[in-house]
């Protein structure tokens, strides 16, 4: 299995590549203007070509747990520490402070379903 990926320093690739470990990623961000994505970890950001699409089904085809939250975001659900059902937000963190990331998750049906399937992965997840 690929354990990770190569990603820029910045969007136009400028400053040059690095390989950043899958099962660091907290979530991914389409960022459609610049036809690029954001590949976030608790303390660093890169840059990948390509669509939020391409990568959803690339890294869940190669065995990882992405799942779309919100329009174009995807998160790694085996990263997810705790869920705020009332803000309707994933953390990466089991301590919340003023500087912890978080991804909102879309409401209604979408969310029931996020919820199902991230407790389905883990039956300890914490609720705040």
């Amino acid at each position: 299995m690929v354990e990770a990926l190569p990603v820029a320093k910045d969007v136009a690739g400028e400053s040059g590549l690095y390989l950043m470990p899958i099962e660091k990623m907290i979530y991914l961000e389409g960022i459609s203007a610049k036809k690029v994505v954001a590949v976030h970890t608790l303390d660093d950001v890169g840059y990948m070509n390509g669509t939020i699409k391409y990568w959803e089904t690339a890294l869940n085809s190669t065995g990882y747990n992405f799942k779309y939250s919100f329009r174009d975001i995807l998160v790694n659900l085996d990263n997810v520490q705790l869920l705020d059902k009332f803000r309707k937000n994933v953390y990466f963190e089991n301590i919340v402070t003023k500087n912890s990331k978080k991804c909102p998750i879309a409401s209604g049906a979408t969310f029931d379903e996020f919820v199902k399937v991230l407790q389905s992965l883990n039956p300890k997840l914490n609720f705040i």
